[in-house]
């Protein structure tokens, strides 16, 4: 009996200390085999060369169940280590959930992977890594095109997160997309759309286009989302909520730079289209042009969120609602720098186009304004309410070669409107000025971009 249990007992140790070595991926055949145990750990061991006009079969399905917020098909839920090998020639062209994965599950994880001159082609939830992601892509390196319609993006498709900000949790981590994403709705550089998931540390270089809810890394953005130490090299071009990192944005954002040109029509901004959530230490330096509600780094700003050490040294030019930091904007802008000139019609500000309600502090604008009525130094116009919500400036100057303008356009409501410490001159609080080189040398420093 007792050497029963000795045997037993050793057993079981044996069994705790031992793993099974991952399965080693040498071409595309076997890489294409994946499919026929998607639960396992897989590592490429050679660069790996997709024949030419072959139509690679995206591994693994998913067939969203938005309840469960998982994938209810076959999903991969292993790891697929790329060794740092490249899959080079990838071609794809399905309908929906289309990618080298279809659906990467909760516990699937990609990493360590170059992919060189993909062309990914679908309908809905269309990445060159994968066309749903739930699980975890990281350092990872994708060149090409990538082309759909709806939740487009260079890397993945869609992500969905299901437990709020969680690093591992429906995560691109150190990816970037050299190459060119187009869709219609929901197309961005990186990810499509992403859902209380995360972006780190990812870059963009090359063009993104689309028509509403397009941006420099995602087009839209929900629920407990992180967008962070990240940046956009390129163009950007849509139409409606249109931004050089974001499009559509519900999500905290911070550490991020954007050094594309951003064209559209409706709330186009530097960094974001239509923002709804917090953004800290954003920098913008490409041009923007747009029509309505066109900012520096904000398109359209909404009230709840923050929005804090906003710079941009963005030429804006747009018709009506347009400043050299944010088009439209309700809520709290605070310590903002813009350099650029901005030009329109009507409403056009150095900081702020039209301020609806609440405050700006801290802001500074140097450059040119030119418009036709209701322009100014900071704001081209002050809504103010009559019964609720101030409005007001405070601490702000602006500099200008020119200064045709007062500080503030027209106010209405002025009795619910506050105006304190604001004049022309040069700015006093000099650390601000220098915003723009802090945050550009800081993301260079933790971004991850190899092309």
């Amino acid at each position: 009996m007792r050497l029963f249990l000795l045997i037993v007992i050793l057993t079981s140790l044996s069994l705790s200390v031992s793993s099974e070595e991952p399965i080693k991926i040498e071409n595309f055949q076997e890489l294409q085999e994946i499919n026929d145990n998607l639960g396992s750990d897989y590592v490429i061991v050679d660069e790996i060369n997709v024949p030419r006009e072959h139509n690679f079969e995206p591994i693994g399905s998913c067939d969203y169940d938005y309840s469960a917020n998982e994938c209810t098909q076959d999903a991969f839920s292993g790891t697929l280590d790329g060794g740092n090998h490249t899959i080079s020639g990838l071609e794809i062209q399905d309908n929906e959930e289309v990618g080298l994965f279809s659906g990467i599950g909760k516990s699937g994880i990609i990493q360590n992977l170059n992919l060189n001159s993909v062309n990914i082609e679908g309908n809905r939830s269309v990445g060159a890594v994968a066309g749903h992601n739930d699980g975890l892509i990281q350092n990872v390196n994708v060149s090409g095109v990538v082309n759909g319609e709806e939740w487009v993006g260079g890397v993945a498709g869609r992500q969905h997160g299901y437990t709020g900000l969680n690093e591992g949790n429906a995560t691109v981590k150190k990816v970037s997309m050299d190459g060119d994403v187009t869709g219609a709705s929901a197309v961005g550089g990186l990810v499509g759309r992403s859902l209380a998931a995360n972006i780190l540390q990812g870059s963009i270089n090359g063009a993104v286009e689309g028509q509403k809810h397009v941006g420099g890394l995602v087009g839209s953005t929900k629920r407990g989302a992180e967008i962070s130490n990240s940046a956009s090299y390129g163009e950007v071009i849509g139409e409606e909520e249109v931004g050089g990192i974001s499009g559509r944005d519900t999500s905290t954002i911070y550490n991020v730079t954007s050094e594309s040109t951003v064209t559209g029509e409706t709330s186009v901004g530097g960094i974001v289209g239509r923002q709804a959530g917090d953004i800290n230490h954003a920098y913008s330096a490409g041009n923007i042009k747009g029509i309505n509600r066109v900012g520096g780094a904000i398109g359209s700003k909404n009230a709840r969120p923050d929005a804090s050490n906003i710079s941009s040294s963005s030429d804006v030019d747009g018709e009506t609602k347009v400043g050299g930091i944010v088009g439209r904007m309700s809520g709290t802008l605070k310590s903002s720098y813009a350099s650029g000139d901005v030009s329109g019609t009507s409403e056009i500000g150095g900081i702020a186009g039209n301020l609806a309600a609440d405050d700006i502090v801290d802001a500074n604008y140097t450059g040119n304004v030119s418009g036709e009525t209701s322009v100014g130094g900071i704001v081209g116009s002050i809504q103010g309410h009559a019964d609720y919500r101030e409005a007001g400036v405070q601490d702000a100057k602006w500099q200008a070669e020119d200064p045709e303008y007062d500080a503030i356009g027209t106010i209405n409501y002025r009795s619910s409107v506050k105006i304190e410490n604001v004049e022309p001159g040069e700015y006093e609080n000099s650390h601000i000025s220098d915003f723009q080189e802090a945050i550009r040398s800081y993301v260079s420093q933790v971004i991850w971009r190899l092309f």
